[in-house]
């Protein structure tokens, strides 16, 4: 690494990791004093930072070509897909924002939009390092490069709508966006998430992931393994099963943590024990 690259990258795991420990510092602590309840500037804040740290990441790892592409091709389809959703209830369901989460673009908030950018970033990666993808890269001729892009693509979509699980009944109960008629998961909480919701997130994330990969980073490597910023990586997912499990007990509403620790749990686990296993 080069001192510059070397530099950026302890600036930013320092201050991921450090926002990890707090966040965890506050879950055990809410696990028997809910704490006051976050408002949405203070979470807008943090999820741009957090965008703003995994761009950083993402040059020091790829480069600004990719990380350009990435980020554009990302927010094109996800804008899209909320845009149908949100004007002509396709994709995800029938449903609509709230002013709650600020300025909008044809119904659409801009900071949803930097949520996905952030989200799906560390998803896709992580898949990369867990697989070893950064040294081998994707090429793998004209067929074994479309299965293994079809593969890490299906568990970034995973790894990245199993959090939703967790977002939603959060966001639903906050009445950040309201679905028209309801849903069939945590219908207690005005109304639910139609199931058509999470499908919806896991396809639009595997077109973002498989088309990245299969188009446009086929032959590219890493200009430097994953490994020399990994702990950056498992602790920016980590934050964000934190970030939505504080803001979930402090509204006391238990049951979607439980589930997140069951569905992200493992992943985060898998990808804190490769961390430290390397390092033995």
């Amino acid at each position: 690494m080069s001192r510059a690259s070397d530099r950026w990258g302890l600036v930013i795991t320092f201050l991921v990791v450090i926002t990890v420990i707090l966040s965890a510092i506050q879950f055990v602590y809410a696990l028997f004093s809910p704490p006051p309840l976050i408002g949405v500037p203070m979470i807008a804040t943090g999820i741009i930072c957090l965008l703003i740290y995994g761009i950083i990441h993402s040059v020091l790892l790829k480069g600004w070509f990719h990380t350009v592409i990435f980020v554009i091709f990302s927010f094109v389809i996800s804008f899209l897909t909320e845009w149908l959703g949100v004007n002509y209830g396709l994709w995800f369901g029938s449903y609509n924002y709230t002013e709650l989460l600020g300025p909008m673009a044809y119904g659409v908030p801009f900071l949803i939009i930097v949520c996905w950018e952030g989200v799906i970033y560390p998803s896709h990666v992580l898949v990369d390092w867990l697989a070893g993808l950064d040294k081998k890269g994707y090429d793998f001729g004209p067929l074994g490069s479309v299965i293994v892009s079809f593969l890490a693509a299906t568990a970034t979509a995973l790894f990245t709508t199993v959090w939703d699980l967790m977002t939603d009944p959060m966001a639903v109960h906050l009445r950040w966006w309201i679905w028209h008629g309801g849903g069939e998961y945590f219908r207690s909480l005005h109304g639910g998430v139609p199931l058509s919701n999470f499908f919806g997130w896991f396809s639009a994330v595997f077109v973002i992931s498989f088309t990245y990969r299969a188009v446009f980073a086929r032959k590219a490597r890493y200009k430097q393994p994953i490994d020399n910023f990994s702990l950056f990586l498992v602790s920016f997912y980590t934050l964000w099963f934190f970030g939505v499990a504080n803001v979930l007990l402090s509204l006391g509403i238990t049951l979607p943590v439980f589930i997140g620790a069951f569905t992200m749990g493992p992943i985060i686990a898998l990808a804190w024990v490769k961390y430290f296993a390397q390092r033995l």
